[in-house]
């Protein structure tokens, strides 16, 4: 008799489990998918090369189009920034069409978007711009860390608290704070930026101890970064998982590198970091499910992958809305401005004067009523082929939007500036057998090759590799960095004085110290650069370019060969055997 109270014991027990796991049973899933650096690509469609294209933002309607029978299923929707700078659509908005709502708020609002954070390229249109955005969107636009500096509060909206699936789910977003190394202080005004792992740590601890979420987010406009790196303070992410306990997920992007990774904080708790890359080609999906045992809510996450948007069309839905936005766009991108008589290769431009580059001078160094230019290539692959010029083609030269500079510096300046790029830019070299251009090179010292791009990779950054135009110059490979550059006069044959100042034509991100060209070439303060400033034109690059070119019926552009490398004995070979690498 005495074993009967354990009978029921043991009874009541197995009762209990089975309700535990019948709990357990009952789970949701939250699907959460982030974009970023959609750099204006909305649509399946380029506009400044008029073909159509695979990868959109548009595109990820479908696929969220099929998820709406499953089960079980919600939908988490972020954007990670950079979304207002790029394609003639977010352009044409930004400064033409500016009464109507923006694409990006009703393409945004369209697909129902829960969250997103701003970026570097959204704030570059200036206050117009984000502004009116901020009020357009349906859901809050994050950057806890950019602050309104007359309250000390931030700017945006620091964070959003989402319940879903039974869950609490925290959202912190926050942008790089190097906003001031690149842009005019006319497009921040009003607000400053906070170091992000700083500002991590105090708002981390904040939604934690007020919110108590079941999950926390990052939404960071910031590349991963490594602890030593130069540029922590620009590329923060890697740093802050590493040091802010209490992220479970954070999305990342700025960088443009696709990436998945794992990694510990200080209490030796796991945080995931994902970046689906760049132009809308892949979006990042992180599944969670969540279920309760014994009343308790609780959350598994799944393995984290990207969804390939470049497999997919936009929806029926998405086309009716906005295809008369896009015959807006095609119709203001063909406009016949010019002919061009030949075709023009930005690439070039890596290896000697050219044209591409000569047609950017010539432009910088009239409007900035200057003694001399300074300009790169954005982009060694853009090419301009003979025939009809329209508006769209002059998004070939800048993409985003640059203004033009006049700054004063000194002659010895000038040739510390021009060491500098070129020191990133040329290997030194004593026979044809090397590589000419200072190639990123694998673990057997060879150049490496890049799966992801498609041809190997350059240890610079080519749109940090500045010519000199108004001046005549030789760049002698055989010497070491400091030593290779000699200028010999200026090009109209006046002597040149490293000891006297002259009057000098950059873009916005180079005379914001962009690059490090005025900084570590230079070797002036930030605040020397500004007191530098001499004048800032109202109206972009671009807009220049295009201003110019209307005037000639047909644009013909005699090469001035005003700077050369020496040792001229294997050059030809030399620039062959490097080109194959990158062009092939």
């Amino acid at each position: 008799m005495r074993s009967v109270p354990y009978l029921w014991m043991f009874v009541f027990c197995f009762l209990l489990l089975v309700g535990c796991r019948k709990n357990d049973q009952t789970n949701n899933k939250i699907q959460i998918i982030a974009t970023t650096d959609i750099h204006g690509s909305i649509f399946s469609y380029d506009f400044i090369n008029n073909q159509k294209t695979r990868g959109s933002l548009g595109a990820l309607t479908k696929y969220l189009d099929s998820l709406k029978n499953k089960d079980n299923i919600e939908i988490l929707l972020f954007d990670n920034g950079d979304i207002l700078q790029g394609q003639p659509p977010v352009y044409y908005c930004n400064y033409l069409d500016t009464a109507n709502k923006h694409i990006a708020s009703r393409v945004l609002n369209f697909m129902n978007y829960d969250a997103a954070t701003v970026g570097n390229h959204d704030i570059e249109p200036g206050h117009a711009v984000y502004d009116k955005i901020k009020k357009e969107f349906n859901f809050p636009w994050l950057a806890a860390n950019i602050i309104n500096d007359k309250t000390d509060q931030p700017y945006f909206q620091p964070y959003i608290v989402i319940d879903k699936a039974g869950m609490k789910i925290a959202v912190l977003g926050m942008v790089t704070p190097a906003i001031p190394n690149w842009l005019p202080k006319e497009v921040y005004s009003g607000m400053y930026f906070e170091d992000m792992l700083i500002s991590s740590k105090k708002w981390v601890k904040k939604i934690r101890g007020q919110e108590q979420p079941d999950l926390m987010i990052g939404l960071f406009h910031s590349g991963l970064g490594k602890l030593s790196s130069k540029d922590m303070k620009e590329n923060a992410v890697l740093d802050i998982a590493n040091k802010v306990n209490g992220f479970d997920i954070i999305f990342y992007g700025h960088d443009h590198q696709q990436n998945i990774l794992k990694t510990e904080n200080q209490h030796g708790d796991t945080v995931l970091l994902i970046n689906p890359g760049a132009n809308a080609k892949k979006a990042a999906v992180v599944n969670v499910s969540t279920g309760k045992s014994m009343n308790k809510t609780y959350l598994k996450r799944s393995k984290a992958g990207f969804i390939d948007l470049q497999k997919y069309e936009p929806t029926e839905e998405f086309k009716m809305e906005f295809e008369p936005f896009k015959k807006e766009i095609k119709k203001f991108v063909s406009n016949k401005v010019a002919y061009l008589p030949e075709n023009i290769f930005a690439g070039n431009a890596l290896f000697g004067p050219s044209k591409w580059m000569q047609l950017i001078h010539k432009v910088q160094l009239k409007h900035a009523h200057a003694d001399l230019s300074f300009s790169a290539p954005l982009s060694i692959y853009n090419k301009l082929n003979d025939g009809e010029l329209t508006t769209g083609d002059l998004f070939e030269f800048y993409r985003f939007r640059n203004l033009l500079y006049t700054i004063k510096l000194s002659g010895k300046e000038i040739h510390d500036y021009l060491e500098y790029s070129y020191a990133n830019w040329f290997n030194t070299m004593n026979s044809s057998a090397g590589h000419l251009l200072n190639f990123k090179l694998d673990s057997n010292n060879q150049p490496f090759y890049s799966e992801n791009y498609g041809h190997y990779l350059l240890n610079g950054t080519y749109y940090n590799f500045d010519s000199g135009y108004g001046i005549d110059y030789v760049v002698d490979l055989t010497k070491p960095s400091g030593e290779r550059v000699q200028i010999k006069s200026f090009s109209n044959g006046d002597p040149f004085f490293p000891d006297q100042y002259y009057k000098v034509a950059l873009n916005s991100y180079r005379a914001n110290g962009g690059g490090g060209h005025l900084t570590e070439g230079a070797g002036l303060s930030k605040s020397e650069i500004d007191q530098r400033v001499m004048n800032i034109r109202k109206k972009d690059i671009r807009y220049l370019i295009l201003e110019e070119i209307q005037k000639e019926d047909t644009l013909k552009i005699n090469l001035e060969k005003n700077w050369k490398v020496k040792p001229f004995s294997w050059w030809k070979e030399t620039k062959s055997k490097d080109s194959l690498l990158l062009f092939k």
